[in-house]
Protein backbone atom coordinates (compact mmCIF):
# COMPACT_ATOMS: atom_id res chain seq x y z
CA UNK A 1 0.00 0.00 0.00
CA UNK A 2 1.54 3.49 -0.93
CA UNK A 3 0.25 6.59 0.82
CA UNK A 4 3.18 8.61 1.17
CA UNK A 5 1.80 12.30 0.70
CA UNK A 6 -1.96 11.49 0.30
CA UNK A 7 -4.04 14.41 1.99
CA UNK A 8 -6.50 13.17 4.17
CA UNK A 9 -9.47 14.41 6.12
CA UNK A 10 -9.67 12.05 9.25
CA UNK A 11 -11.25 12.90 12.58
CA UNK A 12 -8.42 12.63 15.14
CA UNK A 13 -8.41 12.50 18.76
CA UNK A 14 -7.99 15.56 20.83
CA UNK A 15 -6.31 13.06 23.41
CA UNK A 16 -8.79 13.46 26.31
CA UNK A 17 -8.89 9.82 27.11
CA UNK A 18 -7.12 6.38 25.70
CA UNK A 19 -10.43 5.50 23.74
CA UNK A 20 -10.85 8.43 21.47
CA UNK A 21 -13.88 9.52 23.06
CA UNK A 22 -13.32 13.43 21.93
CA UNK A 23 -12.47 14.05 18.17
CA UNK A 24 -11.78 17.04 15.80
CA UNK A 25 -11.58 17.26 12.44
CA UNK A 26 -8.22 18.04 10.68
CA UNK A 27 -6.68 17.73 7.61
CA UNK A 28 -3.03 15.56 7.10
CA UNK A 29 -0.70 14.75 5.18
CA UNK A 30 0.60 11.13 5.21
CA UNK A 31 3.70 9.97 5.47
CA UNK A 32 4.30 6.06 5.52
CA UNK A 33 7.90 4.66 5.28
CA UNK A 34 6.90 0.37 5.33
CA UNK A 35 6.93 0.72 9.44
CA UNK A 36 5.41 3.82 10.31
CA UNK A 37 2.68 5.73 9.70
CA UNK A 38 3.00 9.34 10.51
CA UNK A 39 -0.29 11.69 10.78
CA UNK A 40 0.53 15.10 11.67
CA UNK A 41 2.14 14.99 15.24
CA UNK A 42 1.12 12.01 15.59
CA UNK A 43 3.38 8.11 14.92
CA UNK A 44 1.25 4.56 14.37
CA UNK A 45 4.17 1.72 14.84
CA UNK A 46 3.36 -0.65 11.57
CA UNK A 47 5.88 -3.35 11.55
CA UNK A 48 4.98 -5.66 9.11
CA UNK A 49 2.85 -3.01 6.87
CA UNK A 50 3.86 -5.33 4.02
CA UNK A 51 4.00 -8.54 5.72
CA UNK A 52 2.60 -11.49 3.85
CA UNK A 53 3.01 -14.06 6.48
CA UNK A 54 1.26 -12.37 9.97
CA UNK A 55 1.95 -14.29 13.16
CA UNK A 56 -0.70 -14.27 15.38
CA UNK A 57 0.03 -12.73 19.26
CA UNK A 58 0.04 -15.91 21.24
CA UNK A 59 2.65 -17.55 18.17
CA UNK A 60 0.21 -20.71 17.60
CA UNK A 61 -0.30 -19.67 13.49
CA UNK A 62 0.29 -18.02 10.88
CA UNK A 63 -1.91 -15.71 8.40
CA UNK A 64 -0.63 -16.09 4.37
CA UNK A 65 -2.16 -13.01 3.64
CA UNK A 66 -0.86 -14.44 -0.42
CA UNK A 67 -2.44 -17.80 0.11
CA UNK A 68 -5.71 -16.19 2.21
CA UNK A 69 -5.10 -18.65 4.30
CA UNK A 70 -3.99 -19.63 8.42
CA UNK A 71 -0.76 -22.19 8.39
CA UNK A 72 -0.52 -23.65 11.73
CA UNK A 73 2.98 -22.31 13.14
CA UNK A 74 4.45 -25.40 14.38
CA UNK A 75 5.38 -27.17 11.27
CA UNK A 76 5.57 -30.84 12.78
CA UNK A 77 3.19 -31.02 15.43
CA UNK A 78 2.77 -34.55 15.09
CA UNK A 79 6.49 -34.83 16.54
CA UNK A 80 5.61 -32.91 19.31
CA UNK A 81 4.00 -34.29 23.17
CA UNK A 82 1.32 -32.87 22.30
CA UNK A 83 0.81 -34.37 18.14
CA UNK A 84 1.80 -37.62 20.39
CA UNK A 85 -1.34 -36.88 22.55
CA UNK A 86 -3.72 -36.23 19.78
CA UNK A 87 -2.55 -39.70 17.97
CA UNK A 88 -3.45 -41.68 20.81
CA UNK A 89 -6.67 -40.45 21.74
CA UNK A 90 -7.66 -40.62 18.11
CA UNK A 91 -6.20 -44.18 17.68
CA UNK A 92 -3.81 -43.64 14.98
CA UNK A 93 0.00 -45.45 16.03
CA UNK A 94 1.97 -45.34 12.28
CA UNK A 95 3.13 -41.78 13.23
CA UNK A 96 6.61 -42.40 13.83
CA UNK A 97 8.37 -40.53 17.19
CA UNK A 98 9.92 -37.65 14.59
CA UNK A 99 6.21 -36.99 13.12
CA UNK A 100 6.99 -38.67 9.98
CA UNK A 101 3.76 -40.85 8.51
CA UNK A 102 2.28 -42.20 5.02
CA UNK A 103 -0.26 -40.40 3.37
CA UNK A 104 -3.06 -42.38 4.51
CA UNK A 105 -2.23 -41.78 8.04
CA UNK A 106 -1.73 -38.00 7.31
CA UNK A 107 -5.17 -38.11 6.30
CA UNK A 108 -6.19 -39.89 9.10
CA UNK A 109 -4.20 -37.16 11.32
CA UNK A 110 -6.55 -34.52 9.24
CA UNK A 111 -9.42 -35.86 10.33
CA UNK A 112 -8.21 -36.28 14.18
CA UNK A 113 -7.55 -32.08 14.07
CA UNK A 114 -11.00 -31.23 12.82
CA UNK A 115 -13.17 -33.58 15.08
CA UNK A 116 -11.16 -33.79 18.19
CA UNK A 117 -12.60 -31.97 21.31
CA UNK A 118 -9.71 -29.57 22.59
CA UNK A 119 -10.40 -27.62 25.22
CA UNK A 120 -13.93 -28.13 25.14
CA UNK A 121 -14.10 -27.01 21.68
CA UNK A 122 -14.27 -29.07 18.27
CA UNK A 123 -11.57 -28.79 15.70
CA UNK A 124 -7.61 -27.92 16.95
CA UNK A 125 -7.54 -24.27 17.85
CA UNK A 126 -11.70 -24.13 17.74
CA UNK A 127 -11.45 -24.90 13.87
CA UNK A 128 -12.59 -28.04 11.62
CA UNK A 129 -11.10 -27.35 7.92
CA UNK A 130 -7.39 -28.33 8.56
CA UNK A 131 -6.14 -29.43 5.35
CA UNK A 132 -3.02 -30.48 3.47
CA UNK A 133 -1.51 -27.77 1.25
CA UNK A 134 -2.28 -27.92 -2.00
CA UNK A 135 0.28 -28.73 -5.62
CA UNK A 136 -1.32 -27.57 -9.18
CA UNK A 137 -2.66 -30.47 -10.95
CA UNK A 138 -3.56 -30.93 -14.86
CA UNK A 139 -6.72 -29.64 -14.21
CA UNK A 140 -5.56 -26.71 -11.66
CA UNK A 141 -2.56 -25.03 -13.24
CA UNK A 142 -0.57 -27.05 -15.64
CA UNK A 143 1.68 -24.45 -15.96
CA UNK A 144 3.79 -22.82 -13.33
CA UNK A 145 6.05 -21.07 -15.23
CA UNK A 146 8.52 -20.77 -12.81
CA UNK A 147 9.15 -24.56 -12.26
CA UNK A 148 12.58 -26.13 -13.91
CA UNK A 149 10.76 -29.33 -14.89
CA UNK A 150 7.94 -30.24 -16.90
CA UNK A 151 6.70 -33.64 -16.64
CA UNK A 152 5.57 -35.94 -19.43
CA UNK A 153 2.18 -35.47 -18.81
CA UNK A 154 2.14 -31.95 -18.41
CA UNK A 155 2.19 -31.43 -14.77
CA UNK A 156 5.00 -29.14 -13.63
CA UNK A 157 8.02 -30.64 -11.03
CA UNK A 158 11.05 -29.43 -10.03
CA UNK A 159 12.61 -25.94 -8.35
CA UNK A 160 11.42 -22.36 -8.08
CA UNK A 161 7.79 -23.18 -8.07
CA UNK A 162 5.70 -20.85 -6.66
CA UNK A 163 1.59 -22.34 -7.51
CA UNK A 164 1.83 -24.85 -4.97
CA UNK A 165 1.19 -23.63 -1.52
CA UNK A 166 4.31 -24.77 -0.02
CA UNK A 167 6.03 -23.48 -3.40
CA UNK A 168 5.32 -20.10 -2.81
CA UNK A 169 5.98 -20.34 0.92
CA UNK A 170 9.32 -21.20 0.17
CA UNK A 171 10.05 -19.15 -2.63
CA UNK A 172 8.43 -16.24 -2.25
CA UNK A 173 10.28 -12.93 -1.42
CA UNK A 174 7.36 -11.65 0.85
CA UNK A 175 6.66 -15.28 2.24
CA UNK A 176 9.81 -17.51 3.73
CA UNK A 177 12.28 -15.69 0.60
CA UNK A 178 14.29 -19.34 1.05
CA UNK A 179 17.34 -20.00 -2.08
CA UNK A 180 16.62 -23.42 -3.65
CA UNK A 181 18.73 -25.98 -3.11
CA UNK A 182 19.36 -24.97 0.06
CA UNK A 183 17.85 -26.64 2.88
CA UNK A 184 15.43 -24.49 5.23
CA UNK A 185 17.21 -25.71 8.29
CA UNK A 186 20.93 -25.75 7.96
CA UNK A 187 22.84 -28.62 10.65
CA UNK A 188 26.53 -27.58 9.99
CA UNK A 189 27.73 -30.33 12.82
CA UNK A 190 26.20 -33.31 13.63
CA UNK A 191 27.20 -36.53 15.70
CA UNK A 192 26.15 -39.94 14.71
CA UNK A 193 28.23 -42.62 16.40
CA UNK A 194 31.76 -42.33 14.79
CA UNK A 195 30.18 -40.41 11.69
CA UNK A 196 30.36 -36.14 11.41
CA UNK A 197 28.06 -34.11 9.79
CA UNK A 198 25.07 -36.72 8.71
CA UNK A 199 22.19 -34.88 7.69
CA UNK A 200 18.43 -36.19 7.93
CA UNK A 201 17.57 -36.57 4.19
CA UNK A 202 18.08 -38.17 1.27
CA UNK A 203 21.42 -39.89 -0.16
CA UNK A 204 22.52 -40.89 -3.91
CA UNK A 205 23.74 -44.02 -4.59
CA UNK A 206 25.44 -45.36 -7.45
CA UNK A 207 22.92 -47.70 -8.62
CA UNK A 208 20.01 -46.26 -11.35
CA UNK A 209 16.94 -47.22 -11.23
CA UNK A 210 15.77 -50.19 -13.51
CA UNK A 211 12.89 -48.07 -15.27
CA UNK A 212 15.45 -45.12 -16.07
CA UNK A 213 13.54 -42.70 -14.07
CA UNK A 214 16.64 -41.62 -11.88
CA UNK A 215 18.86 -43.51 -9.56
CA UNK A 216 18.20 -45.53 -5.99
CA UNK A 217 18.96 -43.08 -3.06
CA UNK A 218 18.43 -43.93 0.67
CA UNK A 219 16.60 -41.62 3.14
CA UNK A 220 19.08 -41.38 7.21
CA UNK A 221 15.17 -39.38 7.62
CA UNK A 222 13.25 -42.05 7.58
CA UNK A 223 15.13 -45.54 6.84
CA UNK A 224 13.32 -44.85 3.29
CA UNK A 225 14.97 -46.98 0.11
CA UNK A 226 13.58 -45.82 -3.43
CA UNK A 227 14.63 -44.02 -6.67
CA UNK A 228 14.70 -40.31 -7.32
CA UNK A 229 14.63 -38.30 -10.06
CA UNK A 230 18.17 -37.22 -11.20
CA UNK A 231 18.23 -32.89 -10.48
CA UNK A 232 16.95 -33.37 -6.67
CA UNK A 233 19.63 -31.93 -4.81
CA UNK A 234 20.60 -34.72 -2.39
CA UNK A 235 24.11 -35.70 -0.35
CA UNK A 236 26.93 -38.08 -0.79
CA UNK A 237 28.05 -40.38 1.76
CA UNK A 238 31.84 -42.18 -0.07
CA UNK A 239 32.64 -45.46 0.48
CA UNK A 240 35.71 -48.16 -0.46
CA UNK A 241 34.64 -51.45 -0.85
CA UNK A 242 36.51 -53.84 1.93
CA UNK A 243 38.48 -52.96 4.44
CA UNK A 244 40.60 -50.07 4.36
CA UNK A 245 44.26 -51.16 5.82
CA UNK A 246 46.42 -48.52 4.55
CA UNK A 247 46.13 -44.73 3.53
CA UNK A 248 48.68 -42.49 1.32
CA UNK A 249 49.19 -45.04 -1.26
CA UNK A 250 49.99 -47.51 1.20
CA UNK A 251 52.44 -45.17 3.14
CA UNK A 252 50.29 -44.77 6.58
CA UNK A 253 49.02 -48.28 8.14
CA UNK A 254 45.27 -48.10 9.42
CA UNK A 255 44.52 -48.75 12.88
CA UNK A 256 40.95 -49.57 13.70
CA UNK A 257 39.32 -49.46 16.98
CA UNK A 258 35.98 -50.23 18.09
CA UNK A 259 32.99 -47.31 17.24
CA UNK A 260 31.10 -48.38 19.77
CA UNK A 261 27.88 -48.58 18.07
CA UNK A 262 26.76 -51.94 16.58
CA UNK A 263 29.53 -53.60 14.85
CA UNK A 264 31.36 -50.01 12.90
CA UNK A 265 35.25 -49.84 13.82
CA UNK A 266 36.55 -45.91 13.20
CA UNK A 267 39.80 -45.27 12.52
CA UNK A 268 42.17 -44.43 15.09
CA UNK A 269 42.63 -40.70 13.36
CA UNK A 270 38.83 -40.22 13.02
CA UNK A 271 38.74 -40.14 9.33
CA UNK A 272 37.27 -43.85 8.28
CA UNK A 273 34.08 -46.04 9.48
CA UNK A 274 34.56 -49.61 8.86
CA UNK A 275 31.09 -51.50 8.23
CA UNK A 276 32.20 -55.58 8.89
CA UNK A 277 30.69 -58.13 6.54
CA UNK A 278 28.13 -58.87 5.26
CA UNK A 279 28.64 -55.28 3.45
CA UNK A 280 32.02 -55.19 3.87
CA UNK A 281 32.79 -51.13 3.28
CA UNK A 282 34.74 -48.57 4.42
CA UNK A 283 32.79 -45.14 4.50
CA UNK A 284 34.36 -41.59 5.07
CA UNK A 285 33.23 -40.64 8.50
CA UNK A 286 32.46 -37.63 7.38
CA UNK A 287 28.88 -37.59 6.10
CA UNK A 288 28.71 -34.39 4.02
CA UNK A 289 32.37 -33.36 3.33
CA UNK A 290 30.59 -31.50 -0.22
CA UNK A 291 29.94 -28.61 2.53
CA UNK A 292 33.62 -28.16 2.40
CA UNK A 293 35.35 -29.76 -0.27
CA UNK A 294 34.24 -29.52 -3.78
CA UNK A 295 36.89 -31.07 -5.89
CA UNK A 296 36.37 -29.18 -8.83
CA UNK A 297 32.87 -30.32 -9.22
CA UNK A 298 31.71 -27.12 -8.36
CA UNK A 299 30.37 -24.60 -11.66
CA UNK A 300 28.73 -21.02 -11.44
CA UNK A 301 25.39 -22.34 -12.94
CA UNK A 302 24.40 -25.85 -12.83
CA UNK A 303 22.81 -27.35 -16.09
CA UNK A 304 20.53 -30.17 -16.37
CA UNK A 305 21.08 -33.19 -18.42
CA UNK A 306 17.55 -33.41 -19.53
CA UNK A 307 16.12 -31.45 -22.32
CA UNK A 308 12.46 -31.01 -19.82
CA UNK A 309 14.52 -29.31 -17.11
CA UNK A 310 15.96 -26.05 -17.14
CA UNK A 311 17.90 -24.28 -14.45
CA UNK A 312 18.22 -20.48 -14.12
CA UNK A 313 21.49 -19.01 -14.20
CA UNK A 314 23.30 -19.08 -10.85
CA UNK A 315 22.30 -22.07 -9.58
CA UNK A 316 25.69 -24.35 -8.28
CA UNK A 317 26.34 -27.35 -8.85
CA UNK A 318 27.31 -27.87 -5.23
CA UNK A 319 24.56 -26.17 -3.10
CA UNK A 320 25.98 -24.54 0.31
CA UNK A 321 25.05 -27.36 1.88
CA UNK A 322 26.77 -29.77 0.48
CA UNK A 323 23.76 -31.54 -1.55
CA UNK A 324 24.38 -32.15 -5.43
CA UNK A 325 22.17 -33.25 -8.35
CA UNK A 326 23.25 -36.89 -9.20
CA UNK A 327 25.57 -36.49 -12.18
CA UNK A 328 27.36 -33.74 -10.40
CA UNK A 329 27.89 -36.67 -7.52
CA UNK A 330 28.82 -39.19 -10.07
CA UNK A 331 27.63 -39.64 -14.15
CA UNK A 332 30.26 -41.29 -16.28
CA UNK A 333 28.98 -38.72 -18.55
CA UNK A 334 30.54 -36.00 -16.69
CA UNK A 335 34.07 -35.70 -16.21
CA UNK A 336 34.49 -33.50 -13.31
CA UNK A 337 31.86 -35.27 -11.01
CA UNK A 338 32.54 -35.33 -7.93
CA UNK A 339 33.64 -38.59 -6.89
CA UNK A 340 36.13 -38.67 -10.05
CA UNK A 341 37.70 -35.40 -8.26
CA UNK A 342 37.69 -36.80 -4.83
CA UNK A 343 40.07 -39.89 -6.39
CA UNK A 344 42.05 -37.55 -8.15
CA UNK A 345 42.76 -34.74 -5.37
CA UNK A 346 46.14 -33.85 -4.93
CA UNK A 347 47.08 -36.30 -7.73
CA UNK A 348 46.96 -39.22 -5.18
CA UNK A 349 43.28 -38.91 -4.13
CA UNK A 350 41.42 -37.88 -0.73
CA UNK A 351 43.11 -39.59 1.89
CA UNK A 352 45.67 -40.94 -0.12
CA UNK A 353 42.76 -43.27 -1.99
CA UNK A 354 41.71 -43.57 -5.34
CA UNK A 355 39.17 -46.44 -5.21
CA UNK A 356 36.16 -44.08 -3.60
CA UNK A 357 32.84 -44.97 -4.89
CA UNK A 358 28.95 -44.25 -4.11
CA UNK A 359 27.31 -46.76 -2.40
CA UNK A 360 26.05 -49.29 -4.53
CA UNK A 361 21.65 -50.12 -3.68
CA UNK A 362 20.02 -52.24 -6.28
CA UNK A 363 16.59 -51.78 -4.66
CA UNK A 364 15.56 -55.38 -4.65
CA UNK A 365 14.45 -55.19 -1.16
CA UNK A 366 11.51 -52.75 -0.87
CA UNK A 367 11.02 -49.59 0.85
CA UNK A 368 11.54 -49.88 4.44
CA UNK A 369 13.82 -52.24 6.76
CA UNK A 370 16.16 -52.66 3.71
CA UNK A 371 19.20 -54.26 5.26
CA UNK A 372 20.89 -55.29 1.42
CA UNK A 373 22.49 -52.27 1.00
CA UNK A 374 25.98 -50.34 2.36
CA UNK A 375 23.55 -47.37 3.57
CA UNK A 376 20.99 -49.84 4.60
CA UNK A 377 22.79 -52.10 6.81
CA UNK A 378 24.25 -48.82 8.43
CA UNK A 379 20.82 -47.20 9.27
CA UNK A 380 19.32 -50.06 10.30
CA UNK A 381 21.65 -52.71 11.42
CA UNK A 382 24.40 -50.50 12.89
CA UNK A 383 23.45 -47.08 13.95
CA UNK A 384 20.32 -49.40 15.27
CA UNK A 385 17.79 -46.61 13.75
CA UNK A 386 14.21 -47.74 13.48
CA UNK A 387 12.18 -46.75 10.73
CA UNK A 388 10.79 -43.25 10.85
CA UNK A 389 14.04 -42.39 12.94
CA UNK A 390 16.16 -39.43 12.02
CA UNK A 391 19.82 -40.12 12.30
CA UNK A 392 20.35 -36.85 13.97
CA UNK A 393 17.62 -34.98 15.44
CA UNK A 394 16.72 -31.57 13.52
CA UNK A 395 17.56 -28.90 15.25
CA UNK A 396 14.63 -26.28 16.61
CA UNK A 397 15.11 -23.08 14.52
CA UNK A 398 12.64 -20.94 13.69
CA UNK A 399 12.42 -21.07 9.69
CA UNK A 400 10.53 -17.13 9.79
CA UNK A 401 7.35 -17.40 12.11
CA UNK A 402 7.56 -21.26 11.76
CA UNK A 403 8.63 -23.68 14.40
CA UNK A 404 9.70 -27.87 14.00
CA UNK A 405 10.37 -27.42 10.60
CA UNK A 406 11.90 -30.41 9.46
CA UNK A 407 14.43 -30.42 6.33
CA UNK A 408 12.81 -32.84 4.49
CA UNK A 409 9.70 -33.97 2.97
CA UNK A 410 6.34 -32.96 3.23
CA UNK A 411 2.95 -34.39 2.20
CA UNK A 412 1.02 -32.58 -0.48
CA UNK A 413 -2.10 -32.82 -2.28
CA UNK A 414 -2.95 -31.73 -5.66
CA UNK A 415 -7.44 -30.72 -5.16
CA UNK A 416 -9.25 -27.74 -3.81
CA UNK A 417 -9.41 -27.83 -0.42
CA UNK A 418 -12.87 -30.10 0.08
CA UNK A 419 -14.33 -31.54 2.73
CA UNK A 420 -13.31 -34.31 3.95
CA UNK A 421 -10.06 -32.67 2.15
CA UNK A 422 -8.01 -33.96 -0.29
CA UNK A 423 -10.22 -36.53 -2.16
CA UNK A 424 -11.09 -35.55 -5.29
CA UNK A 425 -8.02 -35.75 -7.68
CA UNK A 426 -5.66 -37.90 -7.54
CA UNK A 427 -2.28 -37.57 -9.33
CA UNK A 428 -1.73 -39.37 -12.45
CA UNK A 429 -0.14 -41.97 -10.67
CA UNK A 430 -2.97 -42.98 -8.44
CA UNK A 431 -0.13 -44.47 -5.94
CA UNK A 432 1.65 -41.14 -5.66
CA UNK A 433 0.59 -37.80 -4.15
CA UNK A 434 2.29 -34.33 -4.70
CA UNK A 435 4.88 -33.31 -1.93
CA UNK A 436 7.38 -30.80 -0.61
CA UNK A 437 10.65 -30.62 0.33
CA UNK A 438 12.23 -28.09 3.32
CA UNK A 439 15.72 -29.47 2.78
CA UNK A 440 15.92 -28.31 -0.70
CA UNK A 441 13.10 -26.70 -2.34
CA UNK A 442 11.96 -29.40 -4.83
CA UNK A 443 8.13 -29.90 -5.74
CA UNK A 444 7.21 -33.46 -6.95
CA UNK A 445 5.21 -36.83 -6.16
CA UNK A 446 5.97 -39.46 -3.71
CA UNK A 447 4.80 -43.18 -3.23
CA UNK A 448 1.81 -42.69 -1.04
CA UNK A 449 3.60 -45.41 1.40
CA UNK A 450 6.43 -43.09 2.05
CA UNK A 451 6.75 -41.56 5.34
CA UNK A 452 7.10 -37.61 5.56
CA UNK A 453 6.00 -34.49 7.64
CA UNK A 454 3.10 -32.64 7.70
CA UNK A 455 2.15 -29.35 8.12
CA UNK A 456 -1.79 -28.01 7.99
CA UNK A 457 -3.52 -24.70 7.11
CA UNK A 458 -7.31 -23.80 6.61
CA UNK A 459 -8.31 -20.71 4.57
CA UNK A 460 -9.41 -18.00 5.98
CA UNK A 461 -10.29 -14.41 4.16
CA UNK A 462 -8.19 -11.03 5.24
CA UNK A 463 -11.61 -9.73 6.78
CA UNK A 464 -12.16 -13.15 8.80
CA UNK A 465 -8.76 -13.04 9.70
CA UNK A 466 -8.92 -9.49 11.41
CA UNK A 467 -12.41 -10.19 12.92
CA UNK A 468 -11.39 -13.60 14.83
CA UNK A 469 -8.01 -11.93 15.70
CA UNK A 470 -10.32 -8.89 17.67
CA UNK A 471 -12.94 -11.11 18.79
CA UNK A 472 -9.75 -12.95 20.37
CA UNK A 473 -7.88 -10.19 21.83
CA UNK A 474 -10.69 -8.47 23.18
CA UNK A 475 -12.67 -11.07 24.12
CA UNK A 476 -13.85 -9.39 27.42
CA UNK A 477 -12.86 -5.52 26.72
CA UNK A 478 -15.18 -2.97 27.07
CA UNK A 479 -14.06 -1.57 23.27
CA UNK A 480 -14.24 -4.98 21.55
CA UNK A 481 -17.07 -3.72 19.84
CA UNK A 482 -15.96 -0.01 19.21
CA UNK A 483 -12.82 -2.25 17.37
CA UNK A 484 -14.59 -4.25 15.90
CA UNK A 485 -17.38 -1.33 13.95
CA UNK A 486 -14.09 0.08 12.96
CA UNK A 487 -12.66 -2.57 11.90
CA UNK A 488 -15.65 -3.33 9.34
CA UNK A 489 -15.07 0.40 8.19
CA UNK A 490 -11.94 -0.81 6.93
CA UNK A 491 -13.32 -4.01 5.38
CA UNK A 492 -16.65 -2.05 3.73
CA UNK A 493 -14.66 1.10 2.96
CA UNK A 494 -16.36 1.94 -0.76
CA UNK A 495 -13.01 3.10 -2.38
CA UNK A 496 -9.68 3.33 -1.29
CA UNK A 497 -9.37 7.11 0.46
CA UNK A 498 -12.41 5.98 2.44
CA UNK A 499 -10.75 2.97 2.81
CA UNK A 500 -7.40 4.39 3.89
CA UNK A 501 -9.26 7.13 6.49
CA UNK A 502 -10.83 3.91 8.20
CA UNK A 503 -7.57 2.16 8.39
CA UNK A 504 -6.04 5.21 10.17
CA UNK A 505 -8.37 5.69 12.56
CA UNK A 506 -8.33 2.04 13.23
CA UNK A 507 -4.88 1.34 13.94
CA UNK A 508 -4.68 4.86 15.98
CA UNK A 509 -7.60 3.21 18.34
CA UNK A 510 -5.48 -0.02 18.59
CA UNK A 511 -2.43 2.04 19.23
CA UNK A 512 -4.65 3.92 22.42
CA UNK A 513 -5.49 0.31 23.32
CA UNK A 514 -1.94 -1.06 23.91
CA UNK A 515 -0.67 -1.82 27.74
CA UNK A 516 -4.89 -0.99 27.85
CA UNK A 517 -6.46 -4.21 26.56
CA UNK A 518 -4.02 -5.12 23.78
CA UNK A 519 -0.23 -6.18 24.50
CA UNK A 520 2.38 -5.22 21.51
CA UNK A 521 2.16 -8.45 19.96
CA UNK A 522 -1.76 -8.26 19.65
CA UNK A 523 -1.64 -4.57 18.74
CA UNK A 524 0.61 -5.38 16.03
CA UNK A 525 -1.01 -8.65 14.90
CA UNK A 526 -4.35 -6.32 14.24
CA UNK A 527 -2.47 -3.60 12.58
CA UNK A 528 -0.63 -5.84 10.04
CA UNK A 529 -3.98 -7.67 9.02
CA UNK A 530 -6.09 -4.63 8.91
CA UNK A 531 -3.54 -3.64 6.29
CA UNK A 532 -4.07 -6.75 4.16
CA UNK A 533 -7.77 -6.37 3.86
Amino acid sequence: MNISGVLVEILFSKGAGPYFRNYTRMRTKVSFTGKFLALGGACVFLTGASAQLIPSADGKTVYDAHLQARWLANANLAGTTEGASIASHSGITTISPSGAMNYTTALAWLMALNSGTFDGSVGYLGHTTWTLPTSPTDVINPQDANCTSNGPGGDRFGYGCTVADMAGLYNLKKSLGLKWPNTAVPILHSVAGPFRNFQPYLYWSKTAAGDGTGFHTFSFNTGWTGANTNNHYMYVLPMIKGKVTSEYNGTVPVSWVSAGVGELQVSTDGQLVYDPAPVNVTFLADANLARTQSFGAQCASFVPPEAATVFPPGIPCIAPDGSMANNTAYDASNASNWINGMNAYNGTGWLGRQDWQLPPDDGGCGNFGCTDSPMGDLYYNQLGLAVGTQVVPTPKINVGPFNHVQPYLYWSCGEPVTSPPCQTIPPRVPTQEWSFSFGNGFQGTDLQVNSMYVMVYFQQTPSQALMEAIEKDLATNRELNAILEQANDVITAPNPRAKLGALILFALEVEELRSGGLNSAQAVELIELALVV
